[in-house]
């Protein structure tokens, strides 16, 4: 029997808004165990024979006299701190990343790790608007950070579509930085039509929000699995993401548009830079590393080309393509739960 735990007081507090407005890591616990209750593989924390957690840092998480496992879900593109290797090697718990990035990533310090690709509740995550017939809808709904790469989609979408009032580009923060803030001013400035929103939204809100849109920007520079993708492809929504790990292993070039990237770039060891522009909250500076933290970079002109390219081919091509489909056969949640249990099975 399996237990993942998940710490959020307000699931206990506030239960009926947890539900529906709960953080990306709550979402893996909250879903595996949800599919283990169906297959009668699930149990409470004091009965289970294993508990895991899913965290960035508990690397050396141990539950009393339990088995335990951590979904591993750190994000930098080529290198793991000391910290999660020395912390790794004491604890010698069992390893899952959740994308073949991260499993890579540990076997190449020499540790054993498995990959646990998340999923998608198809149930849930399913179009509830349909699509704007006024204008042509790109949305990126990641908070509005250089990690999430706005300033190229700001400068791609200035310069395929400045004098086109037809295409819309709608992004979505929970808190922007103040850098980007004056920077989408500057471009509205120049007649671009960009709406910005700010402000936790519910699960619902967003379903909305991906099912309205004709394309969802997925491109990051850095990311550990990035559930946006499934989701969105759940809402019957087109991915144009990057050609890297993990966002390629979960959509594919024939549902999907990517952007190849053209190299990998540092970022200077700041806690203030890190947070205020890049979003990583985890004190990335705070840590050494074996070898320097690389994020991948991407050319302004070649991402123009593609949101082109789906907005020109939509009605010929994208708009009937199955992403949802996709999903369903291949990123849900109960093939995640299947897959822990036998991961969790192997010697």
């Amino acid at each position: 029997m399996i237990h993942l735990l998940d710490n959020d007081p307000r699931q206990f507090s506030e239960p009926e808004n947890y539900k529906y407005n709960h953080g990306s890591l709550s979402s893996v616990m909250i879903n595996i165990n949800q599919e283990l209750k169906k297959i009668n593989s699930y149990s409470d924390a004091e009965q289970a024979e294993w508990v895991g957690v899913c965290a960035p840092l508990d690397i050396g998480f141990k539950y009393k006299d339990k088995k335990s496992f951590i979904i591993s879900c750190w994000e930098t593109a080529n290198t793991l701190s000391y910290f999660h290797l020395n912390s790794a090697k004491q604890s010698k718990q069992k390893l899952l990343g959740m994308s073949n990035q991260i499993t890579n990533l540990w076997r190449k310090y020499g540790l054993d790790c498995k990959t646990l690709h998340l999923g998608a509740d198809t149930e849930f995550w399913q179009p509830t608007k349909e699509k704007d017939k006024e204008k042509f809808v790109f949305i990126l709904p990641f908070a509005t950070f250089t990690r999430s790469a706005i300033d190229l989609a700001l400068e791609a979408f200035s310069i395929a579509f400045k004098n086109n009032k037809d295409v819309v580009l709608k992004l979505k923060d929970t808190e922007a930085s103040p850098k980007y803030l004056s920077k989408i001013e500057e471009y509205k400035k120049l007649g671009l039509n960009i709406e910005h929103h700010t402000g936790r939204w519910s699960m619902q809100e967003l379903r909305d929000f991906y099912s309205s849109a004709h394309v969802c920007l997925t491109l990051q520079r850095a990311a550990s699995f990035c559930l946006v993708i499934s989701e969105s492809m759940s809402c019957i929504t087109v991915n144009l993401t990057g050609n890297i790990e993990p966002s390629n292993e979960i959509v594919n070039k024939e549902i999907s548009v990517m952007v190849d990237p053209i190299g990998l770039s540092s970022i200077p060891q700041s806690t203030n830079y890190l947070v205020q522009e890049w979003g990583f909250i985890n004190a990335y500076p705070n840590f050494d590393y074996p070898e320097e933290p690389l994020f991948y970079h991407f050319d302004k002109n070649q991402y123009a080309e593609k949101m082109l390219e789906c907005y020109n081919q939509w009605n010929a091509k994208y708009s009937k393509l199955n992403y949802r489909e996709h999903i369903k056969q291949n990123f849900t949640w109960e093939k995640t739960a299947k897959n822990l249990i036998n991961i969790l099975n192997e010697n």
